[in-house]
């Protein structure tokens, strides 16, 4: 798209070439480099009252005279939104938590955060120390991933040994599964951390042909998925 810009096509005219809308050709034409792929949270109606919320919860309303207490307040989210919420609250309150705005974090949150073990993140290190405050059967589980990042990172063979098979001895249900699946093929695993060889730059291309074609899918010809191919950032 740039380089036919460049001969002096219009953007109607490069997006009839390329069945693309003109409106996209645009937005790539402006790109400086490769769109990021990372997503951004978004903030919810709900996050601003919070606190009022959980004191009502606390008080003992219902979730409808929530709803239009918050309308009151110009409220603009939907009534499933206040319901999930409340319902974790109330899934809280029994466990024995203490109710704060944004201190609930459930299962699939927890395993991402201690997988991806973002530690230069200030906000993301307080809730991993949160949670393993508040949940200290995790804590050798984090030191195992810890670990485990580690021994990787430093192509360190004889600690990684180590380490799987004292996790095997310690069997701990949160490793068992993926320990038992690194032991059913373990020596190609520790010759893949020793040895510079591997096909790892095959598996990268053959994964990267497959995420483009499911992004041009449906839209796209034979010549542009080759330049997509082709084409290196």
């Amino acid at each position: 798209m740039k380089e036919l810009k460049k001969q002096g096509y219009s953007l109607q005219k490069i997006s009839n070439l390329i069945n693309i809308d003109w409106r996209t050709v645009k937005k790539y034409i402006e790109m400086t480099e490769p769109p990021s792929l990372k997503r951004t949270k978004r903030p919810k109606p709900l996050d601003a009252f919070q606190q009022e919320v959980i004191q009502w919860e606390t008080d003992g309303l219902t979730i409808s005279a929530m709803y239009h207490k918050l309308k009151e307040k110009n409220y603009t989210g939907t009534y499933g939104a206040l319901k999930y919420y409340v319902a974790s609250l109330r899934k809280k309150k029994k466990a024995g938590q203490t109710l704060q705005p944004g201190s609930y974090y459930d299962r699939k949150n927890i395993r991402k955060i201690l997988w991806q073990n973002d530690l230069e993140d200030e906000k993301k290190r307080k809730i991993m120390n949160e949670i393993l405050t508040k949940y200290p059967k995790l804590r050798p589980f984090y030191a195992f991933i810890t670990s485990f990042r580690q021994a990787l990172k430093d192509k360190d063979m004889p600690e990684f040994r180590e380490l799987i098979l004292y996790e095997k001895d310690r069997q701990d249900p949160l490793t068992t599964h993926v320990i038992s699946r690194l032991l059913s093929d373990f020596p190609p695993t520790l010759n893949a951390i020793e040895l510079d060889e591997n096909n790892g730059f095959l598996e990268g291309q053959v994964n990267r042909l497959k995420t483009i074609k499911r992004m041009l899918y449906g839209r796209a010809s034979f010549p542009l998925l080759r330049l997509r191919i082709l084409y290196h950032p």
